[in-house]
């Protein structure tokens, strides 16, 4: 299931070689941390609380997985 909301990035870091861990606060989850595979190339410009609109999925290991982010 794709879920779409607005967010705030709370803190960001290297995950890996490619992906970011982020921390975020959004408008219908509260408070999430998720994985954004190959983040760090996509998204070099991310700056904490910056709103930007999020698109988020669950694996199958229940882990949050970041799907895509733009400026809110």
């Amino acid at each position: 299931m794709i879920n779409s909301t607005l967010a705030y990035v709370l803190f960001s870091r290297p995950q890996g070689e490619t992906s970011l861990w982020l921390s975020l606060l959004t408008e219908t989850n509260g408070r999430l941390s998720l994985i954004y595979k190959g983040g760090i190339k996509k998204c070099h410009d991310c700056r904490s609380f910056q709103a930007y609109q999020l698109q988020w999925t669950n694996n199958r290991q229940q882990d949050l997985s970041l799907i895509h982010i733009s400026q809110g």
